[in-house]
């Protein structure tokens, strides 16, 4: 698929978004601890903006083709369903009738809240987790330029069974990884956890609330098993006043979040950050 027609701009700063959506460019989930930049649309859900439905769904149901005209988006992190399918479909890159709303709202409720979503046993499951598996994404517009890519090629032409079985051995592993990685626990709540994979759906089983350290982004995520236990333990805001007390930058939504975007963290950084997150429920 030809993409030259399409902008992306990357960036950690929310200055720089800032920038890019005064010159036209669409803000998608460009949120910067507790403020995030957005265009005409609206295409965040983060921090402020955590009252919003997830902007894939949005994008799909209610703005589909809006940007085909002149496709110019500005993005941060690393590319995620969520912000790709978004781009896809405001971008009108394949049919309307090639993304099920099916799909849109798995992306949503993946993203909103993993817990109790068992991808190989939801309709478009594996769809999701063959996107998801695709390697080497970093926090840069290459990378975005090559999810999109990969997320238009399953939409218009599905998977095959040689693929849909990839996807399911690859997901065991990850779930093996997942579980064998290494754990700290601060506390009876909070565990330090230091993987090279996503593994927030097995990590929730064995404390409320992770702090992950990902060394391949030098980066913290704060999660807790659900919106409504981290307003049980945290008070009515749930994490966002963890990130609060964390310092400018950190910020997220209320069951999960992580440090800001221009800065690289160690994991004696991510233990301290553990430390404060108990210090906090105590």
């Amino acid at each position: 698929m030809n993409l030259d027609h399409i902008a992306i701009q990357y960036t950690d700063h929310m200055w720089e978004a800032q920038q890019w959506v005064s010159r036209g460019y669409e803000a998608i989930e460009c949120a910067f601890g507790k403020g995030s930049v957005m265009g005409p649309l609206n295409m965040d859900h983060h921090g402020e903006e955590s009252w919003r439905e997830g902007v894939a769904l949005r994008a799909c149901r209610d703005h589909y083709g809006a940007l085909q005209a002149k496709p110019r988006f500005v993005v941060t992190g690393t590319p995620d369903a969520d912000a790709v399918l978004a781009i896809i479909a405001l971008a009108g890159l394949v049919p309307q009738a090639s993304i099920p709303m099916a799909f849109a709202d798995l992306v949503n409720r993946r993203d909103l809240n993993p817990i109790g979503i068992h991808l190989l046993e939801e309709k478009y499951g594996e769809e999701l987790l063959f996107f998801q598996q695709i390697s080497k994404l970093h926090r840069d517009s290459r990378s975005f330029f090559r999810a999109i890519q990969g997320m238009c090629k399953i939409l218009l032409d599905g998977l095959t069974e040689e693929q849909r079985q990839q996807a399911k051995r690859k997901e065991e592993r990850r779930i093996g990884m997942a579980e064998n990685c290494l754990m700290e626990h601060f506390g009876g709540d909070v565990m330090l956890v230091q993987g090279t994979v996503w593994g927030f759906d097995r990590w929730y089983l064995k404390a409320p609330i992770i702090v992950s350290y990902s060394q391949r982004h030098s980066s913290v995520t704060i999660g807790c098993v659900s919106e409504e236990q981290a307003i049980a333990l945290f008070g009515d805001t749930g994490l966002l006043r963890v990130f609060d007390e964390l310092g400018q930058g950190w910020g997220g939504r209320e069951a999960i979040g992580g440090s800001p975007r221009d800065k690289r963290l160690s994991i004696d950084d991510a233990r301290d950050v553990a430390r404060k997150v108990a210090n906090i429920l105590e």
